[in-house]
């Protein structure tokens, strides 16, 4: 059984804890900041209809807190740990639909692992402390985004991989230290309502384009590290998708020219052609797949899709409501 013995001693526990009062709770914090943290995680995915001075005030602080937080890693290093990521992500999935979890919530601790994964070291030889790192960081992530509570018993895991849950708790302690108790991440689906309003076309259903958007924001995680992309121009980039993924480069420029608010500069136009372009694949992939893909592949490049060929689509079993995912059965073993 792995965790019979640990790799943690009691000391670096308590070093944790003495650091508890420096990362958990910044006493000064401004009243805004306050208001705009339970808006965060006491809303939905995404806020819905509101007034647009109140909307414009919400984007301003996620964007402010967005640039309070450190983005880009370096490549991981290995094809064994690209690989590692890859199942862990698939367990992290797996169990968002065993437990009816908020894909948020599953996004966030994917987050929670690419951001352990960027400060720390992990030898080849500690596969299972992937399986331990992710169950941590899902368990995380629960606690930060959902309502109800999940026991770590809850947590499906193979036969090779049965942890204490002192070892669970552990894990959570060290990931709470390496990313410094900043668990109060932002994610790219506070955005989703403000981008569907400013970049789709008059009239269109912003339910099925945000739906559509969530499908790409879950699929891509699979595919980058959640270190290299601010969550905006991730959320920009999956409605810029959604709504049409054959976009031209200089057409992506003339859509983001009406995010004034946002005030972005090269680095993350650069980061929204990058991520947009991944979509774009995945995109393409799911269309031709799909005997009604000739809809989308008729259309000019810049002309948006319309939100009727979105319903042709073949769905993702990652959409989901904000109560939870479908619990659709997966092939792919634990």
């Amino acid at each position: 059984m792995v965790g019979a013995s640990t790799p943690w001693s009691s000391s670096a526990i308590s070093n944790l804890f003495c650091e508890e009062d420096k990362f958990w709770v910044n006493e000064e914090e401004e009243e805004d900041d306050q208001m705009g943290t339970q808006l965060i995680y006491s809303q939905p995915m995404f806020i819905p209809c509101l007034d647009s001075g109140y909307e414009d005030d919400y984007i301003k602080f996620l964007v402010r807190k967005e640039q309070q937080t450190d983005y880009g890693s370096e490549p991981l290093s290995g094809s064994w740990l690209i690989h590692a990521r890859l199942d862990a992500i698939n367990w992290i999935l797996h169990n968002q639909i065993l437990l009816g979890l908020r894909n948020q919530t599953a996004y966030l601790s994917v987050t929670y692992f690419d951001r352990y994964l960027s400060a720390t070291r992990i030898d080849e030889d500690q596969l299972w402390a992937i399986r331990l790192l992710s169950i941590a960081c899902l368990s995380l992530a629960v606690k930060m985004g959902e309502t109800k509570a999940v026991s770590l018993f809850e947590y499906s895991t193979k036969k090779d991989y049965r942890f204490h849950c002192q070892d669970i708790q552990k894990m959570e302690l060290l990931v709470l230290g390496t990313l410094e108790w900043n668990m109060r991440l932002i994610t790219p689906f506070p955005y989703l309502h403000y981008f569907s309003n400013k970049l789709a076309d008059h009239g269109t259903k912003l339910d099925p384009l945000i739906s559509r958007s969530m499908e790409l924001l879950m699929a891509i995680i699979k595919e980058i590290s959640l270190m290299d992309y601010r969550p905006s121009v991730m959320a920009a980039a999956a409605v810029l998708a959604a709504t049409d993924w054959q976009l031209t480069q200089e057409a992506l420029k003339c859509k983001i020219s009406t995010l004034s608010l946002l005030e972005w500069e090269a680095p993350e136009n650069e980061q929204l052609f990058s991520c947009y372009n991944i979509m774009q694949r995945l995109s393409a992939k799911w269309n031709l797949s799909t005997p009604n893909s000739s809809e989308v592949h008729d259309q000019t490049p810049c002309a948006n899709t319309s939100i009727a060929a979105l319903g042709t689509k073949r769905r993702l079993i990652f959409s989901d409501s904000d109560e939870g995912p479908e619990k659709t059965q997966r092939d792919s073993a634990l």
